[in-house]
């Protein structure tokens, strides 16, 4: 309740909350009917919950999720190969298949990417027929690969990684188009400077939205109109944005 508090307090209208997999569905939802103008619920199996032995079952079970009633997003999907490369032809399997599920419920995919970009965006590339909206999340690519997430019709989640010393995404996003950008906390992990080491949460937001709008010589008030267009644009206005 005092993380909802906090968000509203800051401005936040919309919190996308991604699924991992089947355990985790119950509990999100609970969030979900809690606050139902504020959080929006996706469905999907994360790469980092695949493998082998149960993937057919949670696939299953997303389908089946999908179908019973509207979800914000299929997500969230993709391929992780820091955690484990031992299941990478399980992990884009799964992946496929729910680019698919994104594409037969016209809804856009969440795309986990950690150590894989090159290889989720030739992927979704090939899923690509122009019923595929990709979200490439906590994008830490070069301007290449963005230009590339931009060719299929893709946008790019920023996150608090962006702030970070170590990190060169402010001058990547120069040359990113501002229609593909959307803002995002990847909470509970990633916050931002300088709540960096804490528990990341929605209403950190502010901070990314205030280093980029500072790297792109815009007022954050410009920056928040136009990321939030585009976050309209991808999950098909279904925040209240006045």
């Amino acid at each position: 309740d005092e993380i909802i508090q906090r968000s509203k307090s800051t401005g936040v209208v919309g919190v996308v909350m991604p699924n991992i997999e089947q355990a985790t569905i119950k509990s999100m939802l609970h969030v979900e009917k809690q606050y139902p103008s504020l959080c929006f619920a996706a469905m999907g199996l994360h790469p980092c919950s695949v493998n082998a032995v149960s993937m057919e079952k949670e696939l299953s079970i997303v389908q089946a999720e999908l179908e019973s009633r509207y979800y914000i997003a299929v997500g969230e999907i993709g391929i992780d190969l820091y955690w484990d490369k031992s299941t990478l032809e399980a992990q884009i399997e799964a992946y496929r298949t729910q680019l698919r599920f994104a594409k037969k419920y016209r809804i856009p995919a969440l795309i986990h990417s950690r150590e894989s970009l090159d290889l989720t965006i030739e992927i979704a590339a090939s899923e690509q027929d122009g019923d595929l909206v990709p979200v490439f999340h906590c994008f830490t690519g070069d301007s290449s690969q963005s230009k590339k997430i931009m060719d299929i019709g893709g946008f790019v989640g920023i996150g608090g990684v962006a702030t970070y010393r170590s990190s060169n995404l402010g001058e990547i996003l120069q040359t990113i188009p501002l229609e593909m950008i959307l803002l995002e906390t990847d909470s509970p992990y990633l916050s931002p400077v300088p709540k960096r080491g804490n528990r990341n949460e929605p209403a950190y937001l502010k901070y990314t939205a205030d280093y980029l709008s500072k790297c792109l010589n815009m007022t954050i008030e410009e920056l928040a109109a136009i990321t939030s267009n585009n976050a309209q644009i991808v999950f098909n206005n279904k925040f209240n944005i006045n």
